[in-house]
C-alpha cells in the first residue's frame, strides 16, 4: 500500500487532481483488498470537472473495480458521449461487457479501439480472450511480433502453450523472455512451472528462492506458494 500512500499524499497536496495520478490510483487499488478505495478522489474530481472524456472513463474504472456494474456503464457512455472514441472508455466498456456475460460485444467493442490509442495493446490483449485458443495463439503471436518487448503478452502466451504441452521448449522461451522483460512475481512462477514440467526443478527453486531474497519484491505469497509445490512434488498447473 506505499504506492497507494505515496499517490494520496501527491493529491492531497495539488490544487486540482491531475487525471494521470487518478488513474494511477485507480489502477493500484484495484490490486488490493480495496478496490473501491479510489472512487471518493475520482467521484470528487468528476463533479468538479464533469466534461472530461479521461476522467469520466477512469471514474467507469473506479466503479468497475467496485463492482458497481450499472454506475461503471453510465460513466463510460458519459466519456463516450464526449469522444467516441476514447480509448481507455471503450477498453473498460468491453470489460464492463464480458463480466456481464457478452463477450461478444466485448470484442466488437475492442475492435473500435484505434491501433494508436495508448490502450491498443490491451486491448489486443482482452481481445486475445475471448477466441478460440488458435485464435488466440495467432494474436498474442502477432502481438509480440509488432511489439517484442510487451511481456504481459509473452508471458499470456507461455501459459497457453504450457496448459496445452508443459513441457513445450516454445512455454519455456516465452516465458524467460516474459520474466527478463519483467522480472516481477507472475513471470517467476509460470517459468518456475515450465521448467519444473522440463525436469529442471533445481533450477525453478533456486529461481524462485533468489527471488524471495529480495525484499523489494512485493508479491511473496505466489512465489511461496509455488516453491512449496515444488518441494513436495505437486504437479503445477496455471
Amino acid at each position: 500500500m506505499a504506492g497507494v500512500a505515496l499517490l494520496e499524499a501527491s493529491l492531497d497536496r495539488a490544487p486540482k487532481a491531475s487525471p494521470l495520478v487518478l488513474r494511477a490510483l485507480v489502477d493500484l487499488y484495484a490490486r488490493t483488498e480495496q478496490p473501491e478505495g479510489a472512487l471518493p478522489r475520482v467521484s470528487a474530481a468528476v463533479r468538479e470537472t464533469p466534461v472530461d472524456p479521461d476522467l469520466q472513463a477512469t471514474y467507469g474504472d473506479a466503479l468497475l473495480a467496485a463492482n458497481e456494474l450499472e454506475s461503471a456503464r453510465m460513466a463510460y457512455q458519459r466519456a463516450l458521449y464526449q469522444d467516441a472514441n476514447h480509448g481507455s472508455a471503450l477498453l473498460g466498456l468491453a470489460r464492463l461487457q464480458r463480466s456481464l456475460g457478452n463477450p461478444r460485444e466485448a470484442l466488437e467493442t475492442l475492435d473500435r479501439i484505434s491501433p494508436d490509442s495508448s490502450v491498443a495493446i490491451a486491448a489486443q490483449r482482452d481481445a486475445a480472450t475471448l477466441v478460440s485458443e488458435p485464435e488466440r495463439e495467432r494474436r498474442l503471436r502477432a502481438l509480440l511480433i509488432d511489439h517484442p518487448r510487451e511481456y504481459a503478452a509473452a508471458l499470456d502466451l507461455a501459459e497457453l502453450l504450457y496448459a496445452r504441452t508443459p513441457q513445450s521448449v516454445e512455454a519455456l522461451e516465452f516465458a524467460q523472455r516474459a520474466f527478463l522483460l519483467s522480472g516481477n512475481a507472475d513471470s517467476a512462477v509460470v517459468l518456475a512451472r515450465t521448467l519444473h514440467a522440463r525436469g529442471e526443478t533445481q533450477k525453478a527453486t533456486e529461481l524462485l528462492e533468489r527471488l524471495l531474497a529480495i525484499d523489494a519484491l512485493q508479491d511473496h505469497a505466489s512465489l511461496q506458494a509455488e516453491l512449496a509445490r515444488l518441494e513436495v512434488g505437486t504437479d503445477s498447473t496455471p
